[in-house]
């Protein structure tokens, strides 16, 4: 997540100092995100490596394109930044996550949120009193 955020800020010749923060500010106002987030990608893994789903080099090659667009850079100057801060991986496995979570909301079976979050033996028109 920092490294993200340094990477974003520099895009527009910014420190994480001139956006009113340090590192360990940082940090620790993102503990318990990257936390959920490092759970989250365990469970998503898995489930790709079951499902056999796996971002392509030409899909990392087209992210790319489409950052270097957005930021203003030339294909080459995000590719290169990527590949010598070693976020190759880090962006493939990003990737590899979206297709899960895509081949997850395409497979899922949805219900009312209103209707399960009822209790047992709970009277609906109390709850929408209240």
């Amino acid at each position: 997540m920092l490294d993200t955020i340094l990477y974003r800020l520099s895009a527009q010749n910014l420190t994480l100092e001139q956006a009113g923060m340090d590192e360990e500010t940082f940090k620790e106002r993102n503990r318990e995100s990257a936390e959920r987030r490092v759970r989250a990608t365990i469970l998503l893994e898995k489930i790709a490596h079951q499902e056999s789903l796996e971002a392509s080099d030409e899909e990392v090659d087209q992210g790319l394109h489409k950052s270097a667009k957005d930021m203003n850079q030339s294909y080459e100057q995000v590719r290169d930044f990527y590949k010598n801060s070693n976020l190759l991986e880090p962006y493939k496995r990003q990737l590899m996550e979206e297709k899960v979570v895509n081949f997850l909301q395409d497979h899922a079976d949805m219900t009312d949120v209103e209707e399960a979050v009822s209790g047992p033996g709970e009277d609906k028109s109390k709850r929408e009193e209240g």
